[in-house]
């Protein structure tokens, strides 16, 4: 099953495991604090060229790029850019390990960047 947002969006708990899409520009989805079992895959479905795609983490809460645990600081975000988003990259976000804190991109599909939120 999906949702899919064109607006601003919290995800919650009853959402794990399912699809997210996002279909217009300045979509901003932002994660639920990290909890051991929590997966998302969150894919931009805008036309090629089309659309920024936000992905941010709760304030206190790390995203980890890849699964070889290079973390990041925390408020940290993933963006599909206009520039070189492409319909249907994504994303699979899953907690890491059996504490909370951090998330893990497992799956990348188009070119995302990282960059601190405030």
């Amino acid at each position: 099953m999906a949702t899919t947002y064109a607006a601003a969006a919290t995800l919650s708990t009853p959402q794990c495991g399912k699809f997210v899409l996002c279909s217009t520009d300045g979509v901003v989805i932002t994660l639920p604090a990290a909890q051991p079992g929590l997966n998302y895959t969150i894919m931009n479905t805008a036309s090629d060229g089309g659309a920024l795609l936000v992905i941010r983490t709760a304030i206190t809460t790390d995203l980890i790029v890849g699964n070889g645990g290079a973390s990041t600081a925390a408020n940290v975000a993933a963006l599909n850019t206009k520039a070189t988003q492409r319909y249907g990259d994504f994303v699979m976000l899953q907690v890491g390990g059996a504490t909370t804190g951090w998330w893990v991109l497992d799956n990348v599909v188009g070119t995302w960047a990282m960059a601190t939120t405030t």
